[in-house]
């Protein structure tokens, strides 16, 4: 649920984030927020509550294998192409803002991708409703370079979770450049020219 926070003197130099008491009821709330009706507003913010159903959507396997593979993915990726962890986020992060994802979770997948932090059950089944169709992350990584094969079945184990049936790249970024690269067809020299070989031969006759 979003809701906004009113606008009181210096409320813009407030941090954003989340209400830190996990047990608090809503309609506790409701009086709270009553006299803030006819205010300005300007900050959103986000209401996270807890379920009172355990998750049963993903096992602890699909769950360990979303951490070691979207990492391994993520150096893969980045070794292949020669790119420090520095480069290779900067183009991870433009690509999950590119399919919409929230500045929130964009800073979370950072912290997520090096290691400071593990995703939990609760967590990965509020990313599942918050991204229904897809995984931001997964599709990143897929479309910036297709060639890590886990990563791919991994993808399809993802879109299957979501009941989605579209194809692992988006046309939303760019892949990263072919490294292998595709030699470019022999040009036809043009009346007159040299090539540099002749110009050889012809210098040591």
């Amino acid at each position: 649920m979003t809701l906004f926070l009113p606008d009181p003197k210096g409320s813009h130099k407030n941090s954003y984030g989340y209400l830190a008491s996990g047990d608090v009821k809503l309609d506790v709330l409701k009086g709270r927020w009553a006299g803030y009706e006819h205010k300005p507003w300007r900050r959103p913010f986000e209401v996270m509550a807890k379920p009172h159903v355990p998750c049963s959507c993903v096992s602890s396997e699909f769950l360990e294998d979303f951490h070691r593979i979207s990492r391994n993915a993520f150096r893969y990726i980045a070794e292949r192409h020669v790119l420090t962890p520095f480069q290779m986020w900067t183009r991870v992060e433009y690509g999950l803002r590119a399919v919409g994802m929230h500045e929130d979770d964009v800073e979370f997948v950072q912290s997520f991708i090096f290691g400071w932090v593990c995703i939990s059950a609760e967590q990965m089944e509020r990313f599942r409703w918050r991204y229904p169709e897809r995984c931001p992350l997964l599709d990143v990584l897929c479309t910036l370079d297709d060639t890590y094969e886990e990563l791919n079945l991994y993808q399809d184990k993802m879109l299957e979770l979501k009941g989605s049936k579209g194809r692992r790249r988006l046309d939303v970024i760019p892949p990263l450049p072919d490294i292998d690269g595709v030699r470019q067809p022999k040009r036809e020299r043009v009346a007159g020219s040299i090539s540099f070989t002749d110009l050889l031969d012809k210098d040591r006759s």
